[in-house]
């Protein structure tokens, strides 16, 4: 989830770029994937979880939080 912090004379916002695997909750962090995804041409890459081995497909949305779903899940 994204957030903002404000102080005098700034402004940031930060989002998370790390996720846990949807099907068996092993954790990925953005060293795993970011270099991937920013040479990406299409916006979205896939990738096997390290735990499970499952095919994972992560993009990020307008807020550059990281949005991670199941392959076998993509109606086609």
């Amino acid at each position: 989830m994204s957030y903002a912090i404000n102080g005098p004379g700034f402004h940031l916002d930060c989002c998370d770029d790390e996720f846990n695997c949807p099907k068996c909750t092993c954790f990925h962090s953005g060293k795993d994937y970011e270099s991937k995804l920013e040479k990406s041409k299409k916006g979205y890459i896939y990738m096997k979880c390290l735990g499970c081995k499952t095919i994972l497909g992560i993009s990020s949305d307008y807020k550059g939080d990281v949005v991670v779903w199941l392959k076998e899940d993509e109606k086609k």
